[in-house]
């Protein structure tokens, strides 16, 4: 991470203050587990900077040949492949439309399906009204070198997701539209979510649908420095193709499946900077 950040502070060096702009960067592990419609599941571990803004966030990670940048004021994600010079785009709209085809094909089998899972995927689904809760189950956790509170966000009795936040730190990235995109987290939840302050040092997220992850991210740097805003494009003369699906997942990792609807196996997007990390790509 330091050669990384001695590249950047150069260029920010080279280009002067008028394109400079601050940034937290900050590296971390991110677990993930996803168990498809038979209950199969596939785990990987990833390290990845993040650079992020109120604008942008970059993820670099190391285990992929990717880049992944989300343009919050474009509301468009890309993702480039250095080694080809290839780059995909997805506006969070279109990512929004696939995700809720994949909710549309499950309330229609929703009636055949067995009653655990119906129970699971109803709030989701929007079969029955959100009942949230956020409560603080620990305190100054050491997490980095900086306390933090751990706070667990519940959804009609089941664990959502949990947060370790600090008031180290703010949060550049607010995700809230990204998290929409998902199609896991009722409005209540975002809510909720929302009106908890400080930055998540570590995060666990308890995906329902079967097309996400289930993802712990831990940050085991950060700070916050000025880095170059070209960071956050695409780099001049890259080709557009339709998907880098093959490209965002390790080679030594199976492709991850889904409940068996349109959506599944659809790559994700490393980092949203809030722990929530798999918003679907198109196919």
């Amino acid at each position: 991470m330091r050669k990384t950040l001695t590249i950047a502070l150069a260029a920010v060096i080279a280009c002067g203050e008028a394109c400079a702009i601050e940034a937290l960067v900050y590296r971390q592990v991110s677990r993930r587990t996803l168990t498809d419609a038979l209950g199969k599941q596939t785990s990987e571990e990833l390290h990845q900077k993040l650079y992020a803004t109120r604008k942008a966030l970059r993820t670099e990670t190391d285990e992929l040949n990717v880049v992944s940048i989300v343009r919050l004021d474009e509301m468009t994600i890309y993702q480039y492949d250095p080694g080809r010079r290839i780059f995909a785009a997805a506006s969070v709209g279109e990512l929004l439309k696939k995700v809720q085809a994949y909710k549309d094909a499950l309330r229609s089998a929703y009636p055949d399906m067995p009653r655990d899972k119906q129970e699971r995927l109803a709030v989701v689904l929007g079969k029955v009204r959100p009942r949230v809760r956020a409560q603080v189950e620990a305190r100054d956790v050491i997490i980095c070198g900086y306390p933090t509170r751990k706070v667990a966000f519940i959804e009609n009795g089941r664990l959502r997701m949990e947060l370790w936040l600090t008031d180290a730190f703010e949060s550049e990235t607010d995700a809230t539209e990204l998290l929409k995109a998902t199609g896991e987290f009722s409005d209540a939840l975002l809510r909720l979510r929302e009106r908890e302050r400080g930055f998540a040092l570590k995060s666990r997220v308890h995906p329902l649908l079967g097309i996400h992850p289930a993802v712990e991210n831990e940050v085991t740097e950060i700070m916050r420095v000025p880095v170059p805003d070209e960071l956050f494009r695409v780099p001049e003369g890259y080709r557009r193709v339709e998907s880098l699906e093959e490209s965002t997942r390790r080679t030594d990792a199976p492709a991850p499946a889904g409940d068996g609807a349109e959506g599944e196996g659809t790559p994700v997007v490393p980092g949203t900077g809030s722990g929530l990390d798999f918003v679907p790509l198109p196919r």
